[in-house]
């Protein structure tokens, strides 16, 4: 009698097959057990050899999906990076934009403040001009009055109307116009004496003229 040991690919073993051989001798019982036991043999370590390569298997499995884990954790972690930069990069752009926003006003109001200010400059240069013009076309008082008492004698005294003038003088340019309201006044009859004499037209004195 032959046997054999035939093994599937899914693991399980088959009986052994026993080929009778109706010429063979019949065989002793120890002996056929001995054939059995050797038999079992050779299946135990066949199964043996494939529990071995499905441990393996099993590692090597194991390893491969702690492996995966730790790629899908580092993976997470630079996901988490890479969110954790574009929310600061967000923050900073948005801090950027705002702070060129108020530069952007701050640039607007200077320059309208120095333009308003041009502006202003030029019209004081302006009225500075027209009172320097205005300036140089008046006259002092006493040499509008010296100038007349040279050509008329309707004045009595220049002394004592220049010494009012010279007071006033002092204290501030706009209290000079009254010397102008002087000249306005009607001319005193008795001719003009004093630091500078008056030009009198004849020895005899003049009649007042109202």
């Amino acid at each position: 009698m032959a046997a054999s040991v035939a093994l599937l690919s899914d693991g399980f073993v088959t009986a052994p097959a026993v080929e009778e051989d109706e010429e063979a001798v019949p065989l002793s019982q120890s002996t056929q057990l001995l054939q059995r036991k050797k038999e079992m043999a050779a299946v135990q370590l066949e199964l043996d050899k494939k529990k071995d390569e499905f441990l393996s298997r099993m590692r090597r499995c194991t390893e491969r999906e702690e492996e995966l884990a730790e790629r899908q954790d580092a993976i997470k972690e630079q996901v988490r990076k890479f969110d954790k930069f574009l929310k600061e990069n967000d923050a900073k752009r948005a801090r950027a934009l705002r702070k060129a926003g108020e530069e952007a006003k701050i640039r607007e109001a200077r320059e309208a403040e120095r333009v308003a200010l041009e502006a202003e400059l030029l019209r004081q240069r302006a009225a500075q001009g027209e009172i320097e013009a205005a300036l140089r076309n008046l006259e002092r008082p006493e040499q509008f009055l010296a100038r007349a008492c040279e050509h008329s004698d309707y004045f009595e005294d220049i002394e004592a109307i220049l010494r009012p003038s010279r007071r006033s003088g002092t204290r501030s340019s706009r209290r000079r116009t009254p010397i102008f309201s002087l000249a306005s006044r009607p001319p005193r009859s008795r001719r003009c004496s004093g630091a500078r004499s008056c030009t009198r037209r004849g020895n005899a004195r003049r009649p007042r003229r109202w």
